[in-house]
């Protein structure tokens, strides 16, 4: 169980492992599976199962990502 997540090949390699602590949330792992034409810098995207939990994290800022390999 990883989460998906898209971002900008330049901060996060594809296939990477990471991290993410969200404020109010537990942190969880996730891998870079995809680019996202639209994820420019240092953004991801995050691969949700429903219309609900797209809208509980809505744009979510002060997110911290470590890269674990």
């Amino acid at each position: 169980g990883y989460r998906n997540i898209a971002g900008d090949p330049n901060f996060i390699q594809l296939n990477s492992i990471v991290q993410i602590t969200i404020p109010g949330w537990p942190p969880f792992m996730a891998k870079a599976c995809d680019t996202g034409s639209a994820i420019k810098g240092n953004k991801i995207d995050l691969l949700v199962s429903s219309i609900e939990e797209a809208y509980a994290f809505g744009h979510v800022y002060g997110i911290s990502i470590q890269i674990l390999f």
